[in-house]
C-alpha cells in the first residue's frame, strides 16, 4: 500500500489528473477492468468480463438506476430487435432480461420479408432494473460500486510506429511504390490475399462453459487477428480510475460506459439545468480527463416527451394498439423452454395530433430552445421532437403519438412522438390538444438533454481507443443512441477488454456477419456527426442477418470465444439439428403426380407441376403456405394408388402438418426466475438423437417451422446474397499497412488521402466505405497494394536465400576445420 502523500505525487505525475481536484488520493480496491456507468452498455459489459474469468468493478454514480430507461420503455423495434437477438445468441444478457420485464410484444414488419421483421417489446422500467441488478449482484467476478469516476488517469508509451519508421529496412516507401504503380493498368490487377487467421478459443471456459469442436463453429467467420491492435499506435496506456471522494482503483483495462451523463444538461425552454437524464447527477471532470489524452469530443442532444397519469386519459376515444396473439421472446433460451411464464400484458394506445397542436408549437417557436440557439448540441435525424416535426413537414396534417405504459405497477404512461424541449406552460397546452388527453395530468415533464461523447473514429474494430491503450468506448458515449446498440457494444467492449488482458485477439464482427458488425464498422469507418440509430437499411446483408437466425450465426462465435455457456450450447445445437434434419426431410419426401395431390395445388392458385415434386420444392412456390404444405405431407405416408417415393425407413404413422395452419401455432410460453437461466430439468425435457423420421411437426416449435419456411421460400435470394458476400469477403481480406503515408501515393485526390490518413483502414474493403474515398481512389490503392504485396514478397524470398546462402557458408567452413 501506497502511503497517500506518495500516491498523490504518484497520480499527479500521470495523464488525465484533473487540476483542480483538492482531495487526497488513497489507494482503494484493484481490478482487472473497470467499467464506468451501470447502464445497458456497463451491464453487458461486466457480465462479459466475469464470463472469461476475470474482475470487473462497475461503477453508478447512483446504483439505483442500473439498467435506467430514461426515454421509452421498449426494447427492440425495427433493426434494434435484431441487435437484442444477436447479443442474446452471442451470450448477452438484455434478451432474457427483456423477456422477464415484457408486459407486451410485437413483431414489426410481420406482413413484409423476413429481412425487416423486427420483435419489440413493451417493458415494466422498473422490473427490469431490479432484475439487472439482481443479476449483476449474484454474478461472480462483477462487484457493483456507487461511486463517480472523474478521472481515468494513464502513463505515455512509445508508438511501435515510431520504432518501425526509425529503422529505415522495414520503413514503408509508399512514394516510390507509388512511381512503380503509377506505370500500372489499373484494370484486371489481382492482389494476393492473406492467408485466413482462426481466432484461438478462450483457454479458461468459463462458467463450465467448453471449447467447441471445429464442426460446431461458425463457417467463414474471420476474426480480428489481421488487424493491427491499438497497443501498436497507442500514444498512453491506462493505469486505473479516480472517484471525486480520492479513491484510486488501479486497473488494467477501462470501459467507459457514460450515457448521456458527461457534462450532461437537461433543458426546458429557457431553462438549463446541469443535470443527467430523470434528474440524477450529471458527471463532471472526466470528459476534461479525456481531452488531456488529446481524444476528440463532441456535443450532441437527444430528448424525451412527457409523462401523464392513466386516470386522467380517455381511452374510449384512443385506438387500441394490441400485443401479438402469439408470444414472441428476445431469448432463443426462452422460445423452448416450457418452464418461462411472461408477465401479465398491458395494451398501447394511438392518437395524432391536431391543428391546434400544430399551432401552439408554431406559436411558441421563438421559445423552442432548439430554434432560438440555446441549444448547441446535435440531435438524432431519426427521432424528432415535436417542433422539428412541425417545421420540417409542414404539409402534413397529424402526427402519430403512442402511449404507452411505462409498467404494471405504476399509473404513467408515456406518449412515444411527442418529445420535446418546449416551456412547460406550453406542453401542458400542446398534451391537451391531442384527442382522449384533453384533462391530461403531467407526472414529467419533457426535455431536451445535452452530453458530451467522443467522435468514433478515434476507435478501433475492437472498441479500444487508437491512442489510449486499454480504453474502451460502449454506448452513447461513442456517438450511438438506443439502448441496444450500447448494449450491443457493452457486450464487444467487455469481451475484447477481457481478451487483451489474457493476450488473446479481439473480436471483430464482419459487415456480414451481425448487424452488429454493421453498427461498429459505420462507427470505426465513416464516424457519425449525429446520435447514431441503427436501421435495416444500414445492412447490405440484411435478408442474411434475420432476426430468427441470429443463433444460427452467432451462437457458434459466442461458444468459441467463451461467452455461451453448456446449457445454452445444448439447446442451440439441438435446435440447429433438428432444423437441418426437417430441411433434409422436406428436400428427400418426393409426390408423384395424383388427383389428390394436383387438387391442392389447384385449390391454392399453383399450377399443378408435370412431374414428381419434392415437399421442399412445393413449399418454395409463393402460392404454397402451410396450410397447403400439411395437406401434401398427409399424402407421403396416405396409401392411394400412385406411388409415392418416401424414405425407405419412413413410418406409416409419421406425424404431419396436419395441424399446422397459418394461424395455427401454439403460444411460447416462459417465469421471470426461470427466463434469466435455464434448469436442467428444462433442458431435460427437450427430445435428444432424433431420427430423420421423427423431426416432422408437431415436434418441431413454431419458431423452427418458421425458418423452415424462410429457408425454403427465400433459398435463391439468400444464395444470391452469399455471392455478394463472398465477393466483400476478398476485399475484406486484402489488408492495408497500418503505417502507409497516403499524401506520398500519387494519383490518390487530396481528400481521399486526407479521409484515409484520419481513419487508417485495415482492409481495401474498409477504405472503399469511407466517405470521401471514391472508386477511383480505390483502384488507385489496389494497384498501389498490389505493388507493395509483390516487394514484400520478393524482399522475404532475398532474406530467405540470403540466410540459406550464410547457412551453407557456415557449413562448409566448420567442414573445412
Amino acid at each position: 500500500m501506497i502511503e497517500r502523500d506518495a500516491l498523490l505525487e504518484k497520480l499527479r505525475g500521470m495523464t488525465g489528473w484533473p487540476a483542480d481536484f483538492a482531495v487526497t488520493p488513497y489507494e482503494a480496491e484493484p481490478c482487472d477492468i473497470a467499467i464506468v456507468g451501470a447502464g445497458h452498455a456497463g451491464i453487458e459489459a461486466a457480465l462479459a468480463v466475469s464470463k472469461l474469468g476475470l474482475r470487473a468493478m462497475l461503477f453508478s454514480m447512483n446504483l439505483d438506476s442500473v439498467g435506467n430507461m430514461p426515454c421509452n420503455p421498449s426494447i427492440g423495434g425495427t433493426a434494434k430487435g435484431q441487435l437484442v437477438r444477436e447479443i442474446d445468441a452471442l451470450g448477452g444478457a438484455i434478451g432474457r432480461l427483456a423477456d422477464a420485464a415484457a408486459i407486451q410484444y410485437r413483431m414489426l414488419n410481420a406482413t413484409k420479408g423476413p429481412a425487416v421483421r423486427s420483435p419489440r417489446a413493451q417493458i415494466d422500467r422498473r422490473l427490469y432494473q431490479e432484475l439487472a441488478k439482481h443479476l449483476l449482484e449474484n454474478t461472480e467476478g462483477v462487484h457493483l460500486r456507487q461511486a463517480e469516476i472523474v478521472a481515468v488517469l494513464s502513463e505515455p508509451v512509445v508508438r511501435k510506429s515510431a520504432v518501425r519508421a526509425s529503422a529505415s529496412a522495414t520503413k514503408t516507401d509508399s512514394a516510390s511504390i507509388a512511381d512503380k504503380a503509377a506505370k500500372m493498368p489499373t484494370s484486371g490487377a489481382k492482389t494476393p490475399e492473406t492467408t485466413k487467421r482462426v481466432a484461438e478459443p478462450a483457454k479458461m471456459p468459463p462458467n463450465g462453459a467448453k471449447t467447441p469442436e471445429t464442426a460446431d463453429t461458425a463457417p467463414g467467420h474471420m476474426p480480428a487477428a489481421a488487424f493491427t491492435p491499438a497497443s501498436e499506435e497507442a500514444l498512453y496506456e491506462v493505469r486505473g480510475v479516480l472517484t471525486r471522494s480520492g479513491a484510486w482503483h488501479p486497473c488494467r483495462k477501462v470501459i467507459l460506459a457514460t450515457g448521456t451523463f458527461m457534462e450532461s444538461c437537461i433543458i426546458t425552454g429557457e431553462v438549463s439545468i446541469e443535470s443527467g437524464p430523470d434528474n440524477l447527477f450529471p458527471s463532471h471532470g472526466l470528459a476534461a480527463s479525456l481531452a488531456a489524452h488529446g481524444l476528440k469530443l463532441q456535443r450532441f442532444k437527444t430528448g424525451t416527451p412527457v409523462r401523464i397519469n392513466s386516470r386522467s386519459i380517455d381511452f374510449s376515444r384512443l385506438e387500441i394498439q394490441e400485443g401479438d396473439a402469439e408470444q414472441w421472446t428476445f431469448s432463443f433460451a426462452n422460445e423452448d423452454n416450457p418452464e418461462f411464464c411472461p408477465q401479465p400484458t398491458r395494451d398501447c394506445y394511438l392518437t395524432w395530433t391536431t391543428d391546434e397542436t400544430a399551432a401552439i408549437v408554431r406559436a411558441n417557436l421563438h421559445r423552442a430552445p432548439m430554434f432560438s440557439g440555446f441549444i448547441r448540441g446535435t440531435g438524432a435525424r431519426y427521432c424528432p421532437s415535436i417542433e422539428d416535426k412541425v417545421v420540417r413537414f409542414p404539409d402534413k396534417e397529424r402526427h402519430q403519438i403512442f402511449v404507452e405504459p411505462m409498467g404494471l405497477g405504476t399509473e404513467e404512461y408515456y406518449l412515444q412522438g411527442l418529445s420535446s424541449s418546449l416551456p412547460e406552460d406550453v406542453q401542458e397546452r400542446l398534451v391537451r390538444t391531442l384527442p382522449g388527453l384533453e384533462r391530461a395530468v403531467i407526472q414529467r415533464t419533457g426535455y431536451a438533454i445535452e452530453y458530451e461523447c467522443l467522435d468514433p473514429l478515434q476507435l478501433e474494430p475492437s472498441l479500444e481507443l487508437t491512442d489510449v491503450r486499454g480504453l474502451y468506448g460502449a454506448g452513447q458515449i461513442n456517438g450511438t443512441s438506443g439502448y441496444e446498440e450500447a448494449a450491443g457494444q457493452g457486450l464487444i467492449a467487455g469481451l475484447n477488454a477481457a481478451r487483451a488482458c489474457r493476450g488473446l485477439e479481439p473480436l471483430v464482427l464482419g459487415r456480414d456477419e451481425a448487424y452488429l458488425g454493421v453498427l461498429i464498422d459505420d462507427l470505426v469507418t465513416r464516424g457519425t456527426q449525429e446520435p447514431y440509430r441503427m436501421m435495416t437499411a444500414r445492412a447490405e446483408y440484411r435478408l442474411s442477418l434475420r432476426q430468427d437466425n441470429a443463433d444460427r450465426r452467432l451462437t457458434p462465435i459466442g461458444r468459441e470465444y467463451g461467452l455461451v455457456n453448456d446449457a445454452d450450447w445444448a439447446r442451440f445445437v439441438q435446435r440447429r439439428d433438428m432444423l437441418t434434419a426437417e430441411l433434409e426431410r422436406l428436400r428427400s419426401m418426393r409426390i408423384l403426380p395424383s388427383p389428390e395431390r394436383d387438387r391442392i395445388f389447384d385449390q391454392a392458385g399453383s399450377t399443378p407441376p408435370q412431374g414428381g415434386i419434392s415437399l421442399a420444392e412445393a413449399l418454395a412456390r409463393p402460392e404454397i403456405g402451410l396450410d397447403e404444405l400439411a395437406q401434401l405431407d398427409a399424402l407421403v405416408d396416405k396409401s392411394v394408388d400412385t406411388p409415392l417415393v418416401a424414405p425407405a425407413d419412413a413410418p406409416v404413422d409419421e406425424p404431419t402438418y396436419a395441424s399446422l395452419g397459418r394461424s395455427a401455432d401454439a403460444s411460447l410460453g416462459v417465469s421471470a426466475d426461470a427466463s434469466l437461466g435455464v434448469s436442467a430439468d428444462a433442458l431435460a425435457k427437450l427430445p435428444s438423437n432424433l431420427a430423420l423420421s421423427q423431426l416432422s411437426p408437431p415436434n418441431l416449435p413454431p419458431h423452427l417451422r418458421r425458418a423452415v419456411v424462410i429457408e425454403i421460400k427465400y433459398a435463391g435470394y439468400i444464395e444470391l446474397e452469399q455471392r455478394r458476400i463472398a465477393r466483400f469477403k476478398k476485399d475484406e481480406r486484402k489488408r492495408l499497412p497500418a503505417d502507409i503515408n497516403y499524401s506520398a501515393i500519387r494519383g490518390l485526390r487530396i481528400e481521399a488521402q486526407q479521409k484515409l490518413a484520419a481513419v487508417r483502414p485495415r482492409s481495401l474493403g474498409q477504405a472503399g466505405r469511407i466517405s470521401g474515398v471514391s472508386p477511383a481512389d480505390l483502384a488507385v490503392l489496389s494497384v498501389w497494394l498490389e505493388m507493395w504485396n509483390r516487394e514484400q514478397s520478393q524482399s522475404r524470398e532475398q532474406n530467405q536465400s540470403h540466410e540459406q546462402h550464410a547457412d551453407i557458408t557456415n557449413g562448409a567452413e566448420i567442414a573445412g576445420k
